[in-house]
């Protein structure tokens, strides 16, 4: 039998071993690009979905049990929603939403649409029904993505304080009326140069500079606050807290 001899150096040989070494790196990189192109999309269909911003100003997840005090003679209240979590978390492509009230009307809302890449919000007033005594809101978006908040409006006064003072006076009054006791008690906020009466065991200092009053119950109380200048005015007239378990007496003027 009459032996094949192939000669590597032969050029008619040489050409097809060279297209089937070009093939072979083809097919192996188009390969990994469409592995990357497919890792590309999925990520970047995760991160889609995660900038997703349905916010309220009073309107929490259902999960938080938001509950507030409103004043049952202001007559109607206004509720803020946006599509941002702030300055540069913007939900990019428009939000639907639809809002549901009992115990109440929704008075002004002519289109519940929050419009995308860039910050927008809307406003709606809420007002109570006669004759009720607590209103619940919610809200529910629809597009892009389902998301649910929800708030409930107590229509009673909530938790508020005032101040007793007078300049020369060497100590302020300051009455808190609890109509809910927060479990992690009320933070107190003092100016310089004002303590609390140490005597009072309701209340203790904590770390950052700060007082936490820990009332046991629901009620009114009187706390008095020692002034290192006299001729401070801590005067202030009944207001609802600053937060639902702080008060600020640094925040704004003394009256």
């Amino acid at each position: 039998m009459k032996k094949m001899n192939i000669d590597l150096n032969d050029k008619n040989y040489r050409f097809p071993a060279l297209f089937i070494v070009t093939a072979f790196i083809l097919v192996i990189t188009a390969g990994i690009t469409f592995a990357r192109y497919v890792l590309q999309e999925n990520h970047s269909g995760a991160a889609e979905a995660e900038a997703f911003y349905f916010t309220s100003d009073f309107l929490k997840e259902v999960s938080e049990n938001k509950v507030y005090h409103i004043d049952p003679k202001a007559g109607s209240f206004d509720i803020t929603f946006s599509n941002s979590a702030d300055s540069k978390r913007i939900t990019q492509k428009a939000i639907t939403f639809d809002i549901n009230v009992e115990g109440g009307t929704l008075t002004s809302a002519e289109n519940l649409i929050l419009n995308g890449s860039s910050k927008d919000e809307e406003k709606v007033t809420i007002t109570p029904d006669p004759g009720s005594s607590k209103v619940t809101v919610t809200a529910s978006s629809s597009t892009p993505y389902k998301k649910t908040l929800k708030a409930e409006f107590v229509l009673e006064p909530g938790n508020q304080y005032s101040i007793e003072d007078a300049e020369n006076n060497r100590a302020a009054v300051l009455t808190i009326t609890c109509v809910e006791t927060p479990s992690d008690g009320i933070t107190l906020i003092v100016p310089s140069g004002v303590i609390p009466d140490a005597a009072n065991t309701m209340i203790t200092k904590e770390q950052d500079g700060s007082f936490k009053f820990s009332p046991k119950e629901s009620g009114v109380y009187t706390l008095v606050l020692l002034k290192k200048e006299v001729e401070k005015n801590l005067s202030r007239p009944e207001k609802d807290f600053e937060e639902a378990d702080k008060i600020d007496l640094t925040a704004g003027e003394a009256q």
